[in-house]
């Protein structure tokens, strides 16, 4: 389970960097660039299903926040690419999102093509990304039993079925810290979007109210 918390400013990430650093024990584990690219059909087939489709592209960088002046990139951590699916997303009464997910490393090859020629399939199918290449079945498929939601909404019908669009995207730089004695690996992410900046800590767990206590 991600536990995600939503903090309102800068101020407030400085202040819990600062804090993780001097918790006993932390290891800041470094720093990353991911770019996050969100795609789907021209019909936008998948997210009908509550599906999402994405390919994040990570890159280890130098830490530019004060709190993090000193501290290390992820060692040996190389450009890398990989694709998400999440399928079935909902909110439980508890108010926690519910989705299964899948994750692939995707080659660079594979990955210069999804960003750059989405629309065509004879680029990225087949090149090693094994979700790219069921999301590709699952728009043939979505295409064959409705073939007129192509041009739903003015969306112009795309020459091959499998065709991807993007969707949207955003940039991340997350810093990563291990908390030993608390069992838990706590990530804080500073999010550009096209309208704005975001701030988030996300920790993975199977042990909620400790993390939140935590």
């Amino acid at each position: 389970v991600e536990l995600k918390i939503r903090l309102q400013s800068r101020a407030d990430l400085d202040r819990l960097e600062a804090t993780l650093l001097s918790w006993p024990a932390a290891i800041c584990l470094g720093c990353a660039r991911q770019d996050d690219l969100f795609l789907d059909g021209p019909a936008r087939p998948l997210l009908r299903e509550k599906t999402v489709f994405r390919l994040r592209s990570l890159s280890a960088i130098e830490p530019s926040r004060a709190t993090l002046s000193s501290a290390a990139t992820y060692a040996g951590d190389a450009a890398r690419h990989v694709a998400t699916l999440k399928v079935g997303s909902h909110v439980s009464a508890a108010g926690v999102m519910i989705a299964g997910e899948e994750e692939c490393a995707v080659p660079p090859a594979c990955a210069a093509a999804l960003r750059s020629r989405p629309a065509d399939p004879t680029a990225w199918r087949g090149a090693g990304c094994p979700l790219a290449d069921r999301v590709a079945d699952r728009l043939v498929a979505a295409s064959a039993a409705a073939p007129a939601l192509g041009s739903q909404g003015g969306l112009a019908d795309a020459s091959d079925p499998a065709a991807l669009v993007p969707i949207g995207g955003y940039s991340t730089v997350r810093c990563a810290f291990r908390l030993p004695d608390a069992g838990l690996t706590v990530e804080v992410d500073e999010t550009t979007y096209g309208f704005g900046t975001a701030y988030e800590v996300e920790v993975e767990t199977t042990d909620i109210p400790r993390a939140q206590e935590v």
